[in-house]
């Protein structure tokens, strides 16, 4: 909208008069008149347009973010079946899946022992660089 303004502004009163100095050109009088022929001329059509540039602009802006949301949420979904996977296999979740007590156990026993190994191995090195970094201190 400044913009608008700053145009319209340097078209009624230009700041750089294009005649020798001294002297004014002589299309300098006629823009103000030939700009409120065209504002008579398209009447409310003008702040139509204005209107729909700035819906244009904010449904852009909304389709943009939409679009990132829902990238996230797809990253998010196969971040967490990439997860289900490590964490219960095939094989466990067909043992889960059956009725039988003893075959529930045992899936549920191998996705513990998958759950206890990743948790070592993600804490054994944690707490080896607080033990390394406590004997230094």
């Amino acid at each position: 909208m400044r913009g608008l303004l700053q145009l319209l502004a340097e078209s009624l009163w230009p700041i750089h008069a294009t005649a020798r100095a001294g002297r004014v050109s002589a299309d300098m009088y006629l823009r103000p008149f030939v700009f409120v022929a065209i504002l008579l001329l398209v009447g409310p059509n003008l702040f139509a347009f204005v209107e729909l540039t700035t819906l244009l602009d904010l449904y852009g802006a909304t389709l943009f973010l939409l679009v990132f949301i829902v990238g996230f949420e797809a990253l998010g979904i196969t971040a967490l079946k990439w997860l289900g996977g490590i964490l219960v296999p095939d094989e466990c979740a067909a043992l889960l899946g059956t009725r039988v007590p003893s075959a529930v156990g045992v899936g549920v026993a191998l996705v513990a022992r998958n759950v206890l190994l990743l948790f070592l191995l993600g804490f054994m090195p944690y707490a080896l660089l607080h033990e390394f970094l406590a004997l230094r201190v």
